[in-house]
């Protein structure tokens, strides 16, 4: 996971920011990015998800009328973490999303703490081992298949993982979901869709290893449950993770919903 700078969020269009934290206080949140970005319209744009007094981003829309959005402009991303909004800290919303959203519409310059994607951990799976020594290399003659080593539930949360194996080795735990592997996201996908896509990406890989981003379970579930209650409001046909895939570009699939539906299914 990389850190991006704090004069540009993701979508490098922020309006203004300001500098990071210093010393112990970095140390401490070392994904933090302070913003200040300018909000023109009613609508910021974003869903967020309130759990066990933390605020994440579960949505962005991309655009608003003809325009980015103001959270897009200022960066959000699935999965971000809101420390503070315009002073106040997320544990005094009081689980109560409605005031997140007064929050937000209070100033015509907002200021937003942000630490963005720490719920996600990133682990490299490395797929073969040399015969000699147990250990990877691209130019070896002879490599040895790693067990990738991962049990799920039916939901797709992480059961067990076998001690010694590739999965083992890169860090993964029981209770995590994975989020994307590769470059393509997983979120919520079933059980027998993951190990058909690592069993492909170990069959295809050119490079012996492949990326796999997780977090735990429980909030991955909640982040779901709340983008997929506002792409059913407004009636949106893809998947989830196609529009996570396209960085909510949604508008890219109007008029496509064939191509789209079938996108879908190969997520899940």
């Amino acid at each position: 996971m990389s850190t991006n700078s704090v004069l540009a969020g993701k979508n490098s269009l922020l309006s203004q920011s300001v500098s990071g934290t210093e010393s112990c206080e970095a140390e401490k949140y070392p994904f933090k990015r302070e913003i200040s970005v300018a909000h023109d319209f009613e609508k910021f744009g974003a869903g967020f998800v309130l759990h066990q007094d933390r605020l994440f981003v579960a949505w962005v829309d991309k655009y608003h009328s003809s325009t980015y959005s103001t959270a897009y402009k200022a960066g959000l991303g699935f999965g971000d973490e809101i420390i503070s909004i315009n002073g106040i800290v997320a544990w005094k919303f009081q689980g109560d999303v409605t005031k997140v959203y007064a929050a937000l519409n209070s100033r015509p310059i907002l200021s937003l703490e942000l630490l963005e994607n720490t719920i996600f951990t990133e682990h490299t799976l490395t797929l073969y081992a040399d015969d000699s020594e147990g250990t990877t290399s691209s130019t070896s003659q002879f490599k040895k298949k790693r067990p990738i080593g991962l049990s799920f539930l039916e939901d797709g949360t992480i059961a067990r993982v076998e001690p010694g194996s590739a999965a083992a080795l890169a860090g993964l735990i029981p209770g995590q979901r994975i989020v994307r592997i590769g470059n393509r996201h997983m979120v919520g996908t079933k059980a027998r869709n993951l190990l058909k896509k690592l069993g492909d990406s170990q069959y295809r890989s050119k490079t012996l290893e492949v990326l796999i981003v997780a977090a735990p379970g429980k909030i991955v579930n909640r982040l779901r449950s709340s983008s997929q209650a506002i792409m059913s409001e407004k009636g949106l046909k893809m998947g989830l993770n196609v529009i996570l895939d396209n960085n909510f570009n949604v508008k890219s699939f109007v008029g496509e919903c064939e191509t789209a539906k079938q996108l879908a299914e190969e997520h899940f």
